[in-house]
């Protein structure tokens, strides 16, 4: 699919465009990944347990870094900052990249 008809739900990784995440096609949750140099997005529908499993790791995401990779009808959450406290939100994030 193209990049630009892409409706997506939460960014894991992103280089100058959107790379892997969660989207939404068909009215159904699923992975996709993007060629970086064509802009063509690779869908790929997600069983229960790998859409299980996807949501945690956005729900981490959201806990230790912050929502604004994921998307609210095509609407992007705002810019990075850090909650308060910001010395326990510095700790998530620290350990959410050593982690992951």
């Amino acid at each position: 699919m193209k990049y630009k008809d892409m409706n997506f739900v939460w960014i894991e990784d992103h280089y100058d465009i959107h790379l892997e995440g969660l989207c939404k096609h068909k009215g159904e949750l699923c992975r996709f990944t993007t060629e970086y140099d064509t802009m063509v997005c690779t869908i790929y529908p997600l069983s229960i347990f790998g859409k299980l499993r996807w949501l945690f790791r956005k729900k981490l995401f959201e806990l230790c870094v912050g929502y604004h990779w994921t998307y609210k009808q095509k609407v992007r959450q705002g810019r990075f900052y850090y909650r308060k406290p910001i010395w326990f939100y510095k700790l998530l994030f620290k350990i959410y990249y050593m982690v992951n």
